[in-house]
């Protein structure tokens, strides 16, 4: 639980920004969410930007609020509260009625919150109040050290019609007369037998020592490096917990990232090529590093819908394939 008083000054802010990272980036957590009053007012939620009119205002005040979101964006943290009013304060001068939005609760994983809802001020804060319903009994912790030991599923490899023809593929009916028998537990555990068949066709994510992020690429910045984060955040909460609605999630922040590495790609590329009168070095060193082939093909998929498992398969399929539409 976070209060952020309006009168700190920077050295105290900075001291706060930097406490707040270190609860956000404890290893070992599932999942982290704090809650409390930021006192954010210049913050518009719905866009998750400094309000329009202060945009590009260089007073403290304003840069400050700025450093917060910043790092909010950066660790890829979710918010609940977008357009809700949790402060109304009236003015005993002018007689208005003043509504702000400055409480907030930031996630890590937007599945520990079931639901949550508003409820009336205590005593004389003119503050609402809020409660959470939390999901304490995480299905994915079940499955974590599973996870752990094999290796991650490269679930964006695979398509939602692969998965739906694999599904169909087993036998989902259960024994009416067993069921009166069997606890939740029970229940849980035989239908996550028959998902973990599901995912056991799913290919694992090569092992890469967690520097699976190239920030070295000279097109990276800081907004392409934050898609880049929340896109394996995304994935690693699917992998954990295989539900439809981690699933679309996942999609929708794959393809956010996709959209922003091409931007950044194109802005760059034309960046050197503008200033390629005056400095050919940075345009002939990006040609060259676009010259080289580095990627390699891991796996095709077969005739019979099947995936290759290894070199020497991957080579045969490509040969068929070429061999099929080869015309003396």
């Amino acid at each position: 639980c976070v209060y952020r008083s309006p009168s700190l000054n920077k050295k105290q802010d900075i001291k706060l920004l930097k406490f707040m990272k270190s609860i956000f980036q404890e290893k070992g957590c599932l999942g982290t969410f704090c809650f409390g009053d930021f006192n954010l007012s210049q913050v518009s939620w719905l866009s998750g930007t400094i309000l329009g009119a202060h945009e590009n205002s260089c007073s403290n005040l304003i840069l400050m609020q700025k450093m917060y979101l910043e790092l909010i964006h950066d660790l890829g943290l979710s918010w609940l509260l977008t357009s809700e009013v949790t402060r109304r304060r009236l003015n005993t001068m002018s007689g208005i009625m003043s509504e702000s939005l400055l409480d907030q609760l930031l996630l890590t994983d937007e599945s520990l919150v079931n639901e949550f809802k508003l409820g009336p001020h205590l005593g004389k804060s003119d503050h609402v109040t809020l409660s959470t319903e939390l999901n304490v009994s995480h299905p994915g912790k079940l499955e974590v050290n599973k996870v752990t030991k094999e290796g991650r599923r490269c679930w964006s490899k695979v398509t939602s019609e692969e998965i739906l023809k694999w599904s169909q593929e087993i036998d989902w009916k259960f024994d009416p007369t067993k069921l009166d028998d069997m606890s939740v537990n029970d229940l849980w555990s035989m239908i996550l037998e028959k998902l973990n068949v599901i995912s056991d066709k799913v290919p694992l994510q090569k092992h890469t020592n967690n520097v699976d992020i190239n920030y070295s690429s000279p097109w990276v910045n800081r907004s392409l490096k934050r898609a880049i984060r929340n896109k394996n955040r995304a994935w690693n909460v699917f992998d954990i917990t295989p539900n439809i609605r981690n699933w679309n999630t996942a999609l929708e922040k794959q393809q956010l990232f996709e959209e922003c590495e091409c931007k950044a790609r194109v802005k760059y590329e034309r960046k050197v090529t503008k200033d390629l009168k005056y400095n050919s070095r940075a345009f002939f060193s990006y040609l060259r590093s676009r010259n080289k082939v580095k990627d390699i093909v891991t796996s095709l998929v077969k005739p019979d819908g099947t995936r290759t498992t290894n070199d020497k398969e991957t080579a045969e399929c490509l040969a068929d394939t070429f061999s099929s539409v080869f015309v003396e």
